[in-house]
């Protein structure tokens, strides 16, 4: 499994369907039906990219957006995108 840095490079996988359920989303895998549930901290970091960005830009981008600071943001994106890589829904690299 490759280690997240400020620095990873993150690219969002084809294949997923989104569909939003109030505050949290969920995601299924078209291929076998695997699905992923998102919170609402979740839905908002997989909200806040399209296609790829580097974990330092998306941080940046969620940092702006709300009222956190930059290492509880990290802390929070490298558990969530993680998860995302595990579950084959994005790339890093």
């Amino acid at each position: 499994m490759t280690e997240i840095s400020k620095y990873s490079i993150i690219e969002k996988c084809d294949g997923f369907l989104e569909s939003d359920i109030g505050e949290e989303s969920v995601m299924m895998r078209e291929e076998d039906g695997f699905y992923f549930e998102m919170n609402k901290t979740g839905k908002n970091i997989w909200q806040a990219f399209e296609g790829t960005i580097s974990v330092e830009g998306l941080c940046a981008n969620l940092t702006n957006k709300y009222n956190i600071d930059q290492k509880t943001c990290f802390d929070e994106v490298v558990v969530f995108l993680t998860a995302l890589h595990k579950a084959g829904a994005v790339n890093v690299s």
